[in-house]
């Protein structure tokens, strides 16, 4: 840039001075086609070498410009290296999100297709919820406003961001319209809950799964769209009034009104006798679709083989047997610890 100047400098006190040798050479010389000739020369002169001076003093302010561009541009690039995050959040923490991590499960998954799910609040339900899905080897996002609890699940899932889940686009941002399940569990305000399952479902989530506390609740969010209603509290207490009316039962699937498959421990007076001696489908209306058996290698006392059950098949002390029937039949069956006959 300086020898740019001083060619600059140089050319114009070169022009100035020839500029001046050609004045005093103008007299008149009486000659009018030659004075107009030698002042027509001047001007031309004069504006060449102008022109070479402002041309060489721009490209010495680009060059200026130039270096404060790349300066800037490099400072750009450094900002974007080291705060990915925070310019991905954005300025205005209520329009975006901020995430608080984004790395991706190892090992393998457990599942033969893995599915994505979003879980929206990150109470005690929740957090629960997502836990056991990334266990399961699914992908789960976390969401919740508070970011402690966030920062609580960070290292047990896929993601887990701090937004607020009634903002469209902070859901978008986050990809959470791309999720195969969206569970809101938000349990506080219902209006929250209300307002984000609507928004997701315009977003094109194929189920949303909402929670609510009170059967009207549960009605107002199936008409905005939940396409199921889960109440944690109403669910656990309708499983813990089984267990403590029929003590034997381990685990309890509804199949329809007032029929079941359950799990049940082998009643103490089935040992040792097979399934014809026993009659049971006769004698107790009910049907043995699985026996689970300890396998005799096993150390932990946890590996169980699952044995379809056959006429002659005779059970043993230790057996969980899955049943199907009634609610009332299965009641009726004999108890685990009765004595054997």
């Amino acid at each position: 840039m300086v020898p740019r100047i001083s060619i600059a400098v140089t050319s114009f006190a070169l022009a100035f001075i020839f500029s001046f040798v050609l004045v005093l050479s103008c007299a008149s010389t009486g000659d009018r086609a030659r004075d107009e000739a030698r002042r027509s020369l001047l001007v031309l002169v004069c504006k060449s070498q102008c022109t070479v001076v402002l041309n060489l003093a721009l490209d010495a302010c680009d060059g200026k410009l130039d270096g404060v561009r790349e300066v800037r541009d490099h400072r750009g690039d450094v900002h974007r290296t080291t705060g990915a995050v925070d310019i991905a959040a954005g300025a205005d923490r209520k329009d975006q999100a901020r995430e608080v991590r984004l790395p991706q499960r190892g090992g393998g998954s457990r599942m033969s297709t893995t599915h994505r799910f979003a879980i929206i609040g990150l109470g005690r339900f929740g957090m629960r919820l997502a836990r056991g899905l990334a266990q399961a080897g699914a992908e789960v996002i976390a969401v919740d406003i508070d970011e402690q609890l966030v920062e609580t699940i960070r290292d047990r899932v896929t993601l887990a961001v701090s937004l607020d889940a009634t903002d469209e686009k902070a859901l978008v941002a986050q990809g959470i319209d791309k999720v195969d399940v969206a569970v809101v569990g938000v349990g506080g305000a219902f209006e929250a809950c209300a307002l984000a399952t609507s928004i997701l479902k315009q977003l094109g989530v194929p189920r949303v799964i909402s929670r609510a506390t009170t059967r009207a609740r549960g009605e107002i969010l199936s008409r905005i769209g939940a396409d199921e209603i889960i109440n944690p509290e109403a669910e656990a207490a309708a499983k813990w009034t089984g267990r403590l009316t029929m003590p034997d039962v381990i685990e309890k699937i509804d199949l329809g009104e007032n029929h079941s498959l359950v799990q049940i421990r082998a009643p103490g007076s089935w040992t040792g006798k097979s399934l014809d001696e026993l009659s049971v489908r006769k004698k107790f209306k009910v049907n043995i679709v699985a026996v689970r058996r300890l396998s005799p290698d096993s150390k932990d006392g946890g590996t169980y083989i699952i044995d379809t059950p056959l006429p002659d098949s005779r059970i043993e002390a230790e057996d969980l047997l899955l049943v199907m029937g009634t609610n009332e039949a299965i009641e009726a069956l004999p108890k685990h610890n009765a004595a054997r006959k």
